[in-house]
């Protein structure tokens, strides 16, 4: 249940206690096309990323919809940090973790 004030923004919770992907608020923009095209990722796309995150150690569940779910915060909160910069930002990350990881 979303405990925020204003019903676009995530509660300041990591997306599960041992995976702080997220933290801090997200306000969610409907009319932002970065924002809905982040929404919009498919489980086909986020799964092959969860994938790296399990194997440098996050406990993401390995259904398809959480893993889904767990990447779309993660990408929201690189938007929200990054703003256009995002993709960058998070290519270097899965960069760095499949480096670390092979």
């Amino acid at each position: 249940m979303n405990t925020a004030t204003d019903p676009t923004e995530l509660p300041a919770v990591p997306c599960s206690p041992s995976l702080p992907l997220v933290t801090g608020p997200i306000t969610i923009d409907p009319n932002d096309p970065e924002v809905l095209g982040i929404l919009s990722k498919m489980c086909f796309t986020c799964g092959p990323i969860a994938h790296i995150f399990q194997k440098a150690g996050y406990p993401i569940p390995t259904h398809a919809e959480e893993e889904q779910a767990h990447i779309i915060l993660w990408m929201l909160g690189l938007y929200r940090d990054h703003g256009d910069d995002w993709r960058t930002k998070g290519d270097a990350q899965l960069r760095a973790m499949k480096k670390a990881n092979a």
